[in-house]
């Protein structure tokens, strides 16, 4: 099979992720990363070549061995949009290649950020599937506590609504909700409350939940994992918190501060590369 990759397909790739509601950054990286993929292999005179072993020579190439090439996260995001695009061209591809791993326990926010979380949003058909990305991406919630929320978790006798959370160990912490996020909320709860047998907002098990999640992210093109967005709520609560590791263990619900840093130990790489500009 001749590679079907060129400029003319994917230009029609990316007007088709734009139209689809895809993320605009995310798209703009993906045309990147294939634009290159295309230049390399038209260097080794590979275009008559199909995408599977394109991609796999082309990755493994450029994989970072001690300091050269590709470091693990930028070898995901390619491969997520080598897979996009063969899917939009009708191949299957990258089944040999094996991505770098994160190490174990490492969090790996979502790609793509604010940006991706709001597309998977809308992206999302049903109420209750908005509410579980919400849940997480907003609140911070495991998957085993979003599908665990009730209608009657929700303290409406402030001025904000607070969420009670029931986490591991039978611990309970209190998430405040913004109004933003109770308008994505708002559908599931309306439903949930009316029910008097499950009025869970996300009425479906743990397994469900994370491949509604992980189907969600494949509609819009990208890899996405239910914890991603939980990893994601922890970043940004740590920037928005002026850099509290307190308030960040507090709202996550972590035991150990050991947990948290993890955490914090990825918003310090983006610091650091915030500042190495020339």
């Amino acid at each position: 099979m001749e590679m079907t990759i060129s400029h003319d397909s994917i230009d029609q790739f990316l007007k088709f992720r734009s139209r689809n509601g895809s993320p605009l950054n995310t798209t703009k990286a993906y045309g990147a990363d294939l634009k290159l993929l295309l230049q390399w292999a038209m260097e080794r005179d590979l275009t008559t070549t199909n995408l599977e072993e394109v991609t796999s020579q082309y990755l493994t190439e450029n994989k970072k061995p001690s300091g050269a090439g590709y470091g693990p996260a930028t070898i995901r995001r390619k491969k997520s949009a080598f897979r996009a695009y063969a899917s939009f061209v009708g191949e299957q591809i990258l089944t040999t290649y094996n991505t770098p791993k994160p190490p174990p326990g490492q969090p790996h926010p979502v790609p793509g950020g604010a940006e991706t979380i709001d597309a998977l949003i809308k992206a999302a058909r049903r109420d209750y599937q908005k509410a579980l990305i919400a849940l997480g991406a907003f609140c911070g919630l495991r998957v085993s506590e979003s599908v665990a929320v009730r209608a009657e978790d929700f303290d409406f006798s402030g001025d904000t609504i607070v969420l009670r959370v029931y986490g591991k160990g039978g611990k309970t912490r209190d998430i405040p909700v913004s109004a933003d996020t109770w308008e994505i909320l708002v559908p599931a709860w309306s439903v949930a409350v009316n029910v008097k047998d499950d009025t869970r907002l996300v009425p479906i098990n743990n397994r469900g939940a994370r491949k509604t999640i992980t189907r969600i992210g494949n509609r819009i093109g990208i890899a996405v994992a239910s914890h991603d967005l939980r990893s994601w709520f922890a970043t940004m609560v740590y920037e928005q918190s002026n850099y509290d590791p307190f308030v960040t263990q507090e709202l996550m619900g972590h035991a150990s501060q050991d947990t948290t840093r993890l955490y914090t130990q990825i918003n310090n790489k983006r610091k650091v590369q915030a500042v190495e500009f020339h």
